[in-house]
C-alpha cells in the first residue's frame, strides 16, 4: 500500500518536483557529485521541464531543454561537450530512478543525442603564446608553464604563507580539491611523504570534503614533501 501511494505520488508530481525529491535520496554519492546534480536540477532542468509530469516528457522537450542549457547561464557562454555530457547524466541518472520507483516506464534521455566530448590539447606557455595573450585575452583551453616560468612564480609567492601548499600543487601534481582537503594527519614529515585521502570541492555557498577518486588516491599515494 505504501509503495503504491508512491507510486501515485510520482505520477501527479511534476518533474520539479521529482527531481528535488530524488536529490533528498542520494545518499551514497560524493558531496561534490550531489552538488552538481543540485546544480543542473536548479539552473536548467527546473526552468526548462519542471512544469511538465515526467511522463510527459518526450525527446523534443529534451533536444529544446538541451539546445536552450548550451549556453551557460552564469558566464552567458556556450558550454563545453563535457558539461552538457554531464547534465544528460544528472537527467538520464534522475529517470532511471523514477523508473525504479514507478512513476514512469521510459527513460527519454536514452534517446537524445548528445555533442561528444574532445580533451583538448595541452600546450606550453611559449613566448608567443605569452604575447598573444596579453594583447588579445584570449588563452587556450589547457595550457602549461614551462621550467623557467614554474620556478619564477614560486620565487614570486616565496614569502606567502601558503608557499608550501603553492609548491606541492606546482611539482607534485595535486588538483586544487587535493590540496585544499589536505590534513596534518595526511603528512609524514620524517619520511617527506603525504597520502591524499579528501577533496575539498568549493562551491558558491560552502566547501563539502569528500573522498578522491580511487585513481586519484593511488596516484598520490607517496610523493616527496617540501620541507622549509
Amino acid at each position: 500500500m505504501a509503495q503504491s501511494r508512491k507510486q501515485f505520488a510520482g505520477r501527479t508530481w511534476t518533474v520539479a518536483q521529482w527531481l528535488r525529491y530524488w536529490l533528498t535520496t542520494r545518499r551514497s554519492i560524493r558531496p561534490a557529485t550531489l552538488h552538481i546534480y543540485a546544480r543542473h536540477v536548479e539552473k536548467d532542468l527546473v526552468p526548462t521541464i519542471g512544469h511538465l509530469r515526467p511522463a510527459e516528457v518526450t525527446g523534443r522537450h529534451l533536444t529544446a531543454m538541451f539546445a536552450e542549457s548550451a549556453i551557460s547561464p552564469d558566464t552567458g557562454r556556450p558550454r563545453t561537450a563535457s558539461t552538457m555530457q554531464r547534465l544528460g547524466a544528472t537527467l538520464r541518472a534522475a529517470y532511471n530512478a523514477a523508473i525504479r520507483d514507478g512513476p514512469v516506464s521510459d527513460n527519454p534521455a536514452r534517446r537524445v543525442e548528445m555533442p561528444q566530448p574532445r580533451r583538448p590539447h595541452a600546450v606550453v606557455w611559449t613566448d608567443g603564446r605569452v604575447e598573444s595573450w596579453q594583447t588579445d585575452g584570449v588563452r587556450p583551453p589547457v595550457a602549461v608553464w614551462t621550467v623557467a616560468q614554474t620556478a619564477a612564480f614560486l620565487e614570486y609567492v616565496q614569502d606567502d604563507p601558503l608557499y608550501a601548499l603553492r609548491w606541492l600543487v606546482a611539482l607534485r601534481g595535486l588538483g586544487r580539491a587535493e590540496a585544499a582537503g589536505l590534513r596534518w594527519q595526511d603528512l609524514d614529515l620524517d619520511r617527506r611523504q603525504l597520502t591524499v585521502v579528501n577533496s575539498a570541492p568549493w562551491s558558491a555557498t560552502k566547501s563539502s570534503k569528500g573522498r578522491p577518486s580511487p585513481s586519484a588516491e593511488r596516484a598520490r599515494t607517496a610523493g616527496s614533501v617540501h620541507q622549509r
